[in-house]
């Protein structure tokens, strides 16, 4: 007997380089496929990212190599016009298909001020796109409190 799986976790850093019909289209016959099997589609959406490697900015602070005022978040704008049309193609597959489950992570590290590169002195990300494993915990536990145990629907 072939094992069953409660649910399929979906994450990359997305791309609509052929535009959101073809990136919806594409995710769309994934999470299909992954209903029929009869599993729950959980996509994460893309983190924030930035070209400028902002990683270290608060270790930068720390040390007086930046100036106390220098502002390490990421501007929501920069994330916003490069994610704009990924996001949308997920919400509206979350739209038709009701069992999939969708998880930001933005939604923790963002706000109309940008989106932070730390949270309590701890640095988020490893370099311009990826958060590292440490972060990775805390932002866990941080959506937890938000917004509950999105595997307990």
């Amino acid at each position: 007997m072939a094992k069953s799986f409660k649910y399929v976790v979906l994450a990359s850093n997305w791309s609509a380089k052929k535009g959101k019909d073809d990136f919806k289209r594409s995710l769309e016959s994934v999470v299909l496929h992954v209903i029929k099997t009869g599993a729950r589609p959980v996509i994460i959406k893309d983190v924030a990212g930035s070209e400028v490697d902002l990683s270290r900015c608060i270790l930068y602070k720390k040390l007086g190599w930046a100036k106390d005022n220098t502002n390490c978040n990421i501007p929501r704008e920069d994330f916003r016009g490069a994610h704009e049309l990924i996001d949308e193609a997920i919400d509206e597959i979350q739209k038709e298909n009701k069992s999939v489950i969708i998880i930001d992570p933005n939604n923790i590290l963002c706000s109309d001020n940008g989106c932070v590169t730390s949270i309590k002195n701890t640095a988020i990300y490893r370099d311009t796109s990826h958060i590292n494993a440490t972060a990775s915990q805390l932002l866990g536990k941080m959506y937890l409190n938000r917004y509950g145990n999105p595997f307990n629907n």
